[in-house]
């Protein structure tokens, strides 16, 4: 047994790699739906750009200066889209009701 100041990060992740994780219960659904790609290989794929992953980060927490948030901060700002002029500007309006976006 190897003295464990010198066990490097990268082999205890491995032996957890091999004693505990287990395969995720989507397995089957994604060999299905991508027969032809690598189960190793997928995990390695590039995920969204920096700004992509910004704009997700902010989406999520309701972050996107919508009319209706920029109207809270400054009373002069109205509610209404922009775009549209129809209803109020916040992001269900933006990403799905309005259809000049």
């Amino acid at each position: 047994m190897k003295d464990f100041g010198v066990i490097l990060c990268k082999q205890i992740y491995e032996q957890f790699v091999i004693k505990v994780a287990q395969k995720p219960a989507s397995l089957p659904y994604w060999r299905r739906m991508y027969p032809t790609l690598d189960e190793k290989e997928k995990w390695k794929i590039k995920g969204n750009s920096v700004e992509a992953d910004d704009h997700d980060f902010r989406l999520r927490r309701n972050k996107i200066f919508t009319n209706v948030i920029l109207h809270q901060l400054d009373r002069g700002v109205s509610r209404e889209c922009d775009m549209c002029g129809l209803e109020a500007e916040d992001l269900l309006h933006m990403y799905v009701k309005c259809a000049e976006l």
